[in-house]
This record gives C-alpha cells, structure tokens and sequence, in this order.
C-alpha cells in the first residue's frame, strides 16, 4: 500500500473509516480492503487508490469556491442537439442511479475515479501533451474538482448520476483543467480506441461462421476496452492476443448469469 493511503488510515487506528456521501448516506469504510481491490481503469491503477476518496472525505459542502448547478449543466453535463439532460429524483438512470447504490459500491466507483484521471493524465504525457511532473498536482486537482461538482446543489449530482454519466464526469474535468487543445473529452483516447477496434475486428473474423447468439457471447470476452488494455504501441502481441482469445472463447456454449440475448435476438428478428 503507499504512503498516501497509509497516512489516510492513520486517522483511524483501525484502518476503518466513515465517509459521508451525501445527507443520509454514510458508511464506515475498511480502507485496506478498498485499496487492494481498487477498480483499474483498462490496465491502469494509480499508486494511491483512494486519492479521490481522502478528497472528497475532507471536503464539505461549504468549501470554496462553490459550483452552482447551472454551472454544472452548462460546463459538464453532456449537450445533444434536441435532446434533454435531466437529472433528478424521478428520472430514471440505467442500469441505476447512484441514489439506490450501496454506501460501499460508491466508495469502489471512487476508486475508479482516481485511476481514470491517472489514465488520462499519464496517456496524456505519453503523447507529449504534458511534462511528468504535472502529473500529481493535476490529481489533485481533478479530484477536487469533481468531489465539487459532486456536492453542488446539496449533493444533487452525486444522488442523480449514473456509472455512464460518470464516466463522462471524468472526461470534461480533465478538459477543464488542461484546455480543449490538450484534451478534448468529446473525442477520448480516439487514437488508442481506432487501434484497438481495429485489432478486435481482425480477431472477429474467424468467429464470422457461428451464430449470432455465439457471437454476442464471444463479444462479451473481447472487446475493445479490453484488447486495448492489452495493447503496446498501437499493435496487439502475440502473447496478448493468445489471452484474448481464451478469455473470449470461455463464453462459447455457455449460460450467462444476466442473458437477454434471445431476447434481443427475439427483438430484432
């Protein structure tokens, strides 16, 4: 574990600690287990896991400058021609909003946070578009900046989102941090995104003879999020695309735990 997330649990002798994610919503978090299972971000984690949630945890409401919700809507929320962004209590979300989740599912998603800002910034350095050493104080900030959207509004945004929205969420707070011109949230990592469904087509092509459904299965195993976690300098070796296969071929003939395949089948028939 680093020495972050060690100074984290320093606060509580027992490595527990209680996290209030809006009014009404609180639960005591066992920091060591979080860490160790932290969600990666396509093969990514960040050394300090629960970078985001220390963050959010010693923020309050109260912490300024404060985000209005017309700020929200008009900086970061998703803007489609002749369509309508709601949120609120009687919208709903799918598969969920993060009102009906679990205190401790949304303490992993904040781990997820902190890795895909990680991904970025470093996919970002990669490129060219940023020095190493901005690396760490735009961490920072990025998790500061989205714990402050999230308790805009008396927490609204954090009530009302979905994992997909979230997502989102991420994207524009690196945009707004480092400007369009080095990063356009509207067009996320299209390069390593072209190469790697690139690469997931050529695998699909000796699957071109099975069913439908059997296609769908295999889809599940490959695709193109997971190739391009796999992927080193825009190509896919060889060791990898031996993994890819396996891991693609393990729901050939078999039940899923949630399938609506025949049902889509069904739909589209």
């Amino acid at each position: 574990m680093s020495n972050f997330a060690q100074e984290l649990m320093k606060q509580d002798a027992t490595g527990f600690r209680k996290v209030e994610f809006w009014p009404g919503l609180a639960a005591t978090i066992d920091l060591k287990s979080l860490a160790s299972s932290s969600i990666p971000v396509k093969g990514t984690g960040y050394h300090s896991p629960l970078r985001f949630l220390e963050i959010f945890a010693n923020t309050s409401s109260e912490t300024k400058p404060r985000i209005t919700w017309k700020e929200v809507e008009h900086s970061f929320l998703p803007r489609i021609p002749e369509v309508s962004v709601s949120l609120d209590e009687e919208t709903p979300q799918p598969p969920f909003s993060w009102r009906e989740a679990d205190a401790h599912y949304l303490a992993t998603s904040f781990t997820y946070n902190t890795n895909a800002f990680y991904r970025i910034l470093n996919n970002l350095h990669t490129l060219g578009h940023l020095d190493a050493s901005a690396i760490e104080p735009l961490m920072d900030k990025a998790c500061l900046l989205l714990t402050r959207l999230y308790r805009a509004a008396n927490c609204h945004l954090i009530r009302n989102i979905n994992n997909n929205l979230n997502m989102y969420l991420i994207s524009k707070v690196v945009q707004e941090l480092v400007g369009r011109r080095c990063y356009d949230a509207q067009c996320q990592e299209l390069r390593s995104t072209s190469a790697s469904f690139s690469a997931a087509l050529t695998l699909a092509i000796e699957h071109q003879h099975l069913s439908a459904r059997e296609k769908m299965g295999i889809a599940l195993g490959k695709g193109v999020a997971f190739v391009e976690s796999r992927m080193r300098d825009g190509s896919l070796p060889k060791a990898q695309v031996a993994e890819v296969q396996h891991a693609s071929f393990q729901f050939f003939g078999k039940p899923l735990a949630i399938d609506h395949r025949s049902t889509l089948l069904r739909m589209v028939e």
